[in-house]
C-alpha cells in the first residue's frame, strides 16, 4: 500500500512539474515602463510644441513619417487649444502585437482650452529590444466626442458573463 501511495505522488509531481512546464512558456512578462516612459517623452514634447520631434517616436511601420494631416492635427491642437498643460497616465494594459507585448496607455490630456483622453499603444521594436516606439494612437475629444485614430488602435468589448 506504501509503494502504491509513493507510485501516486511520484506520478502526480511529475504531471503537476509537466502543466507547470508547459504554462510558464506560454506566459511572458511585459515591463510597461520603457512604454511609459516613451509616452512621458512624447507628450512632453508636445507640451513644449514641439510637435516634429513627436514624430520621431512613431514606428514608421505602422504610422507613416510623412502623414501630414496627423502632423496638421497635431499642430492645429496646440495652436488652436494650446499646448499640453497636464497629462496623466489613467492606465495601462498589455496587448499583442505581432506576438509582441506591448503597452496600451491610457492618458487624461488637458490643454488650455481642450481635454482629450488619448491611448498609446507602444511596443518594443522586437522581441528582445530595450528600443520602444509608438504603433497606434487614438484621440478622442471630450467636448464633441469626436475619435481620431492613427496606426494600430484596440476596441474593447464589453459584456456580461453568464
Amino acid at each position: 500500500m506504501n509503494k502504491t501511495r509513493a507510485s501516486v505522488a511520484a506520478v502526480a509531481i511529475i504531471v503537476v512539474s509537466v502543466v507547470l512546464f508547459i504554462l510558464s512558456r506560454k506566459f511572458h512578462y511585459v515591463d510597461s515602463r520603457p512604454a511609459t516612459a516613451l509616452a512621458d517623452a512624447f507628450f512632453n514634447d508636445l507640451q513644449k510644441g514641439d510637435v516634429d520631434r513627436t514624430f520621431q517616436k512613431y514606428d514608421a511601420r505602422y504610422i507613416d513619417p510623412k502623414n501630414g494631416e496627423w502632423l496638421r492635427l497635431l499642430q492645429g491642437l496646440n495652436s488652436r487649444y494650446g499646448p499640453i498643460t497636464s497629462y496623466l497616465l489613467a492606465n495601462t494594459a498589455i496587448v499583442p502585437v505581432a506576438d509582441i507585448g506591448c503597452s496600451l496607455l491610457h492618458y487624461n490630456i488637458h490643454r488650455a482650452q481642450l481635454i482629450t483622453e488619448e491611448n498609446l499603444i507602444v511596443c518594443p521594436t522586437s522581441q528582445d529590444s530595450n528600443n520602444y516606439l509608438i504603433v497606434g494612437h487614438s484621440l478622442h475629444r471630450m467636448d464633441t466626442d469626436q475619435s481620431i485614430v492613427v496606426g494600430l488602435s484596440v476596441h474593447e468589448e464589453r459584456g456580461r458573463v453568464p
